[in-house]
């Protein structure tokens, strides 16, 4: 029994480790639905994908129900945390064009971007392996919009914090918050991640 339960954890760790960080479907075999086309690029989204939503929306909603002070009246409240769950899906569709841009820079354009449950993904179909700058581009893309939309909201905010007042003021910080976190979490060499990329691509030979 006991060599049983080992094996069919080992086959679901095997699984979970052979999909994308936060993937919850095999994107070979999930067919895409097409939403939308921005920058050329199609945004395409499986059955499942609209889990995607709330699962950015919600932490967005409850981290700022909970920090905002019991004395915020219930309505500012809740304006308050729909529009940092909202920040949360907003820059996160900012990343993918981040990636949708760089990759257009250094020619070596998105086929799609992919929208499983639960985070978004950007395919790149090429049928040739890819340049160190091509491979660099692309990754960077995302982190680098990310960080600069922060610094630049954070000098937006320092020249302007008094004028700012609530449920906009969740909604400007959750912003620059959410906009630094996914950047620098972005570039962390974590697997699947784009600071797998970077890293791997940073560290390897001249020449590629």
């Amino acid at each position: 029994m006991r060599n049983l339960l080992t094996s069919h954890f080992s086959l679901l760790f095997e699984s979970l480790m052979s999909k994308p960080l936060l993937v919850f479907e095999d994107i070979a075999t999930s067919p895409g639905h097409h939403l939308f086309t921005l920058f050329g690029t199609p945004w395409n989204i499986t059955t499942l994908g609209w889990l995607t939503l709330p699962a950015y929306f919600v932490p967005g909603f409850v981290a700022v129900w909970f920090l905002l002070p019991a004395s915020e009246p219930v309505n500012v409240k809740i304006t308050a945390a729909i529009l940092a769950g909202l920040t949360f899906i907003f820059v996160s569709a900012l990343h993918e064009i981040g990636h949708i841009l760089s990759a257009r820079l250094v020619q070596g354009p998105m086929s799609e971007v992919f929208i499983p449950a639960i985070r978004p993904l950007t395919l790149y179909h090429d049928t040739l392996e890819p340049s160190k700058r091509v491979h660099l581009g692309r990754a960077l893309g995302g982190p680098v919009l990310n960080l600069t939309l922060g610094v630049l909201t954070l000098l937006v905010w320092q020249a302007t914090r008094g004028a700012w007042a609530q449920p906009w003021l969740t909604a400007v910080l959750a912003f620059l918050l959410v906009n630094l976190l996914y950047g620098v979490g972005s570039l962390l060499p974590i697997p699947s991640v784009d600071g797998e990329i970077i890293w791997r691509e940073l560290l390897s030979k001249p020449g590629r």
